[in-house]
């Protein structure tokens, strides 16, 4: 077996078996580890993740329940062999996972990325090297049920992609939790409500009810001009300052068609995607702010389970 083109998934539900199929698209021996058989052609299978495992394969995606990510990222970089770990969102649970992360993280030879998609769109990469609009003045996002505890992350990553910095500062954050439920992803939390803070300066303000249809819109004000996106119609429009407007499509590809891409160019060192550490301490910043809100400022853990 070739290292070089191995990858194991961890976790083999709905976003995990899309992981699989690219990965086996694109060539890779894919296996996978999850308690139950996802019984997916031409991968192999495992019930639990075996140190004969971690050393056969160069690249990981985590995609279980968050509550157990911290473990298997700890379980794998105690390889001595450099690995990639992609994690999905939320990144973990509690406080000390996050500050043990940063701390361990700081000193590990393995690359662990958050899998934020934005990242790396080609249209806000072209709105990045557009000379056109300037430097981004504000962000913010409206609409309803799509939950902000896990999409302020991808949020972030845009505001992050635009913004030209090389790091990321997070300050004066405000929050209206108006409701909470349960998600369609057992186990977790949705918040609704409004959010605020600076991030690099610029100021982010984030709206999301829990009544209505399935709707995000995104405006962006720069120096010299404006982009809407509406991420459920797929739309992009760009006005500038002299009310010339360009409407387009903004299409984000399934993670069942961009894995194997993705990680073919992670493995090649280009850095498609942020490394957790990046966001780790925005994340936490962001999930003590909801917990503290729902009323668990005097506990240590971030009790609730949010998306």
């Amino acid at each position: 077996m070739e290292i070089s083109r191995s990858a194991c998934v961890v976790g083999a539900g709905m976003i995990g078996r899309h992981h699989a199929a690219s990965l086996l698209a694109s060539g890779f021996s894919v296996t996978v580890v999850d308690p139950i058989n996802p019984n997916i052609p031409d991968i192999k299978w495992f019930d639990n993740l075996k140190q004969n495992i971690i050393s056969q394969n160069e690249v990981f995606i985590i995609s279980t329940t968050a509550e157990y990510h911290f473990e298997i990222v700890r379980s794998i970089s105690k390889s001595q062999i450099a690995k990639i770990i992609i994690i999905e969102k939320p990144l973990f649970c509690n406080r000390s996972e996050y500050l043990e992360f940063n701390s361990e993280m700081s000193r590990s030879k393995h690359k662990v990325i958050c899998n934020v998609p934005y990242f790396y769109h080609d249209e806000l990469h072209r709105l990045k090297s557009s000379t056109g609009l300037g430097l981004v003045k504000k962000y913010s996002a409206y609409g309803s049920n799509w939950g902000m505890a896990c999409n302020i992350l991808h949020d972030i990553s845009i505001v992050d992609v635009l913004s030209h910095t090389h790091s990321l500062e997070l300050f004066n954050l405000t929050s209206d939790i108006s409701s909470i439920k349960e998600s369609k992803r057992v186990g977790y939390l949705e918040v609704f409500g409004s959010v605020g803070f600076l991030l690099n300066n610029i100021p982010v303000n984030l709206i999301c009810n829990e009544n209505g249809p399935l709707e995000k819109v995104i405006e962006i004000e720069f120096e010299r001009g404006s982009v809407k996106i509406d991420l459920f119609a797929e739309i992009i429009t760009k006005r500038l300052h002299n009310n010339k407007t360009a409407t387009d499509r903004f299409i984000t590809a399934r993670a069942s068609e961009t894995t194997g891409f993705v990680v073919e160019q992670l493995m090649a060192g280009n850095n498609v995607l942020p490394e957790v550490s990046r966001y780790s301490s925005v994340s936490l910043q962001i999930y003590e702010m909801f917990a503290k809100s729902l009323g668990s400022a005097s506990r240590n853990l971030l009790d609730y389970p949010f998306s």
